[in-house]
């Protein structure tokens, strides 16, 4: 401990305790420090305090941003139960397209339809969502059926565009198209 207690007053280059054979003081700067970190102390306990419960009792008020694809299809339900389960918080939905910058924009939680680049956010993979190929029989009687992935290089294909960052190219099974 004394080892320790004189490294403290190496670092703050000042005397904090009176030392002799019998006993030890604390010096103007010890009782100084004693005094301030006692207050250091109670304010923790004091912020502890304050969120303790928050996991069992949430409250509180939540910015969400989300696709228009994603709030269309799932989030509407979703956002409904939760706010009935959790009536103590708010959950403020803003829908775009454009991907927002979380940190910058003041949101707390994002949906998010595509990879997440390189980010020190935290990700969570909430489902797995299957892309379906569809044409209209018109369309297929007119242009023919394709009977492989390779073959849709020569049809009309939609893409659903969201941002700059989209592909304009449809991933496949096998490759790209």
């Amino acid at each position: 401990m004394s080892k320790r207690i004189a490294r403290l007053e190496a670092n703050l280059n000042a005397q904090l305790l009176y030392r002799t054979t019998r006993k030890l003081s604390l010096t103007d700067a010890g009782r100084t420090l004693y005094h301030k970190a006692k207050l250091a102390q109670l304010a923790i306990q004091e912020a502890e305090n304050t969120v303790i419960g928050y996991g069992e009792n949430m409250k509180g008020h939540i910015r969400v941003t989300a696709p228009v694809v994603s709030s269309d299809l799932l989030l509407s339900t979703a956002i409904a139960e939760f706010c009935k389960k959790y009536p103590e918080i708010t959950v403020e939905l803003y829908i775009t397209n454009r991907l927002i910058d979380l940190v910058e924009d003041g949101f707390d939680l994002a949906i998010r339809t595509a990879e997440l680049g390189d980010s020190s956010l935290i990700v969570k993979r909430l489902i797995d969502s299957q892309w379906v190929i569809c044409a209209t029989q018109n369309y297929l009687n007119k242009y023919g059926t394709p009977q492989t992935p390779a073959q849709l290089q020569n049809h009309d294909c939609l893409i659903y565009k969201f941002d700059n960052t989209s592909s304009d190219l449809w991933p496949l099974y096998e490759g790209w198209c």
